[in-house]
């Protein structure tokens, strides 16, 4: 799970967004969520941090339009687990379980996002 904070970068010249600190933390709990329903090796893999550091690089992604366009306070990229083994080909036996994981990380957010609106 990776999330961009370099909306509004230009070249070289990253900075961090000014809500990095929420960002992180809600996504620190939406990993803490999946972890708890992990039965696999990947139940330590749910890895939290900028995308451009843990992934690659990339400029005028979905998530900058969606934080910098549309002003989402909270825009994430996730991945679905594999630890580098099977790539986008997660095998089928997977699937669910990611699905499981995935929604549990969805929830997390919902909750976080109610929460501040109260």
């Amino acid at each position: 799970m990776s999330r961009s904070d370099d909306t509004d970068a230009v070249g070289p010249h990253r900075h961090r967004a000014e809500d990095y600190d929420d960002m992180k933390s809600v996504a620190e709990r939406a990993s803490d969520a999946m972890v708890t329903l992990s039965d696999t090796p990947y139940n330590n893999y749910f890895e939290v941090g900028v995308s451009s550091d843990m992934l690659y690089a990339a400029t005028g992604t979905s998530t900058d339009w969606v934080k910098g366009v549309l002003g989402v306070k909270y825009a994430y990229t996730m991945e679905l687990r594999d630890m580098g083994r099977y790539g986008f080909f997660l095998p089928s036996r997977e699937i669910l379980k990611s699905g499981e994981e995935i929604w549990l990380a969805v929830k997390s957010y919902a909750d976080a996002i109610l929460k501040e609106e109260e």
